[in-house]
């Protein structure tokens, strides 16, 4: 009959812990969150209300792997046929590609309007500056092998 006793009341105290959790949830959410907030303030670039500290110079990616995704999304950006193929589908790979074109403009110190101008045709041409001052770089060199 101890027994029973024992469990009857570890069972009566932990509802009573866990009903006093449900009843204090909002408060016990807002110092855990407090705490998180802590700690990520150690990390950088970890909230998202702060952004991450510019890269150190010379950590970018190596120029060779840079040209290589510029030569591939350029093919890809050039071949995609005009009908066929979803809008989401067009715009990702102009993106992609005018992201990778910015990257190598960044390590080449190339001042550029790519990731400011709206889509239309300043943006083309922009582009199209761009391909040339990188092709004067030696990118397009493996378009026309």
């Amino acid at each position: 009959m101890g027994g029973e006793l024992a469990e009857y009341g570890a069972a009566l105290v932990l509802s009573g812990a866990v009903a006093l959790l449900i009843l204090r949830a909002d408060r016990i959410a807002r110092v855990l969150g407090r705490l998180i907030d802590a700690g990520e303030e150690m990390i950088p670039g970890a909230r998202v209300d702060r952004p991450p500290p510019p890269p150190l110079p010379g950590s970018s990616r190596p120029i060779e792997l840079i040209a290589q995704d510029v030569h591939r999304l350029r093919w890809r950006f050039r071949t995609m046929p005009v009908r066929g193929v979803a809008y989401a589908k067009k715009v990702g790979v102009r993106r992609a590609y005018d992201g990778a074109l910015v990257e190598a403009c960044a390590s080449l110190e190339i001042v550029t309007l790519l990731g400011v101008l709206p889509d239309g045709p300043e943006l083309d041409v922009e582009r199209a500056r761009v391909e040339r001052e990188l092709d004067s770089f030696g990118f397009g060199q493996a378009d026309a092998a």
